[in-house]
């Protein structure tokens, strides 16, 4: 018989795949009345997966039951990278279908794809929550599987594809069993998932993690190249993520010092009497680098205090530009109101002659041709000097309707 798809004996074999991409029940079971062996006969095809594949990868709930009414086996067959159609449900999201086919068969639970992806790992990585509940419903211990050859748990994989939500979801799920594995390093770099979340400046996730006990204490645990999450974070560009993680890191680092100081303590006037001198340096040691933490923690608090502002800036820049408008008014139009020199103020008749006379004085000293006469509220510039009084003139009235 020939195997190929496209041949006419295969026809109701690619009706039966374009009726799992549409999830018609109807149509697979006319199909089955017409061979009653179409199911069995899946395997001679060229197909790289089932229709239980595709029924499950689009979620269609009654054509994967149907499905696996007339062959349960499906449930546990891959497609040609090995993953199972538990992989593509869970990736995807489809609860009942999820649900379904763990009813079928649950150890799928615990197969693995290339790189050893179980259907566990594909739902974190798509951040399906509800999904990973399920998923460890059925398997507990599926949650300890590694990937990428054994060098990343699924905390890492939380991390690293930013799903804190789900990683929130699988420590409650898992219960204390997690506390071993929380502070596991990575073959690639000695890195826990402190230091990952602090790599990729995942706020909210770092201090999720800093709110566990576990992780608490074991924040200046040093990666492969000996560097801590503080040095790794040193490395980063800087913003303002960067500064409120700083203070997080070193509050906790600082804490961590001071308690292996005091646990040292006690161990030493439990079971020794005498100390030797290497241990007194460590300790010395260990207590100036506390203190040294302790200062960066003034200092940054010190400077936090100077740079933070309580007030409104919008409405203080508001006024401070009110001001500034006012003042570039008034001296705008305080040229036209009252003009260099000032003017001719109002005077009793009798001494008009004598000003007159004083006036005639001072413009013949200056050379000036103006009339001579005084009249109250004019320019006395203008009077004396008309070509000086013009040029002043000529420079502020611009200005003045610029600002207009």
């Amino acid at each position: 018989m020939d195997s190929s798809p496209n041949s006419s004996g295969d026809n109701t074999v690619c009706a039966l795949y374009e009726a799992s991409m549409k999830g018609c029940v109807s149509t697979l079971n006319t199909l089955m009345e017409k061979d009653p062996l179409i199911l069995n006969k899946l395997s001679l095809t060229t197909f790289n997966e089932t229709p239980l594949h595709i029924s499950a990868s689009f979620g269609h709930l009654l054509f994967t039951k149907t499905l696996l009414i007339h062959k349960p086996n499906m449930a546990d067959e891959l497609d040609s990278l090995k993953r199972s159609p538990l992989h593509f449900a869970a990736s995807e999201g489809h609860i009942e279908t999820v649900e379904e086919l763990l009813l079928a068969y649950d150890t799928a639970c615990l197969v693995a794809y290339q790189d050893g992806m179980i259907p566990l790992h594909y739902a974190v990585i798509r951040g399906q929550a509800y999904v990973v509940r399920v998923l460890i419903h059925a398997h507990p211990e599926s949650w300890k599987a590694l990937v990428n050859n054994g060098s990343e748990t699924v905390f890492h994989i939380c991390v690293k594809y930013n799903h804190l939500e789900t990683l929130q979801v699988l420590l409650e799920v898992v219960g204390d069993d997690y506390r071993n594995f929380l502070n596991s390093k990575d073959s690639s770099g000695g890195n826990t998932i402190l230091h990952l979340a602090v790599t990729l400046k995942q706020l909210e996730t770092i201090r999720y993690l800093l709110s566990i006990p576990k992780i608490r204490a074991e924040t200046c645990v040093e990666n492969e190249k000996g560097f801590t999450a503080l040095d790794i974070l040193e490395q980063t560009p800087k913003n303002f993520k960067t500064f409120e993680i700083q203070s997080m890191l070193l509050l906790y680092c600082l804490d961590g010092i001071k308690s292996k100081n005091k646990n040292q303590q006690q161990s030493t006037n439990v079971n020794v009497v005498v100390q030797d001198h290497n241990e007194i340096n460590a300790e010395k040691t260990d207590l100036s680098s506390a203190n040294e933490v302790s200062s960066w923690i003034k200092w940054y608090k010190s400077v936090s205090d100077q740079f933070k502002y309580n007030g409104d800036w919008l409405e203080d820049t508001r006024g401070t530009l009110g001001v500034v408008a006012t003042v570039i008014s008034t001296m705008t139009f305080q040229a036209p109101l009252n003009p260099p020199g000032g003017v001719w103020q109002e005077i009793p008749e009798g001494d008009t002659l004598k000003l007159n006379h004083i006036s005639s004085s001072i413009m013949k000293n200056c050379g000036s041709i103006t009339n001579t006469t005084c009249i109250p509220e004019t320019s006395i510039l203008a009077s004396i000097w008309l070509q000086i009084f013009s040029l002043g003139l000529y420079f502020s009235i611009p200005f003045l309707l610029l600002h207009l």
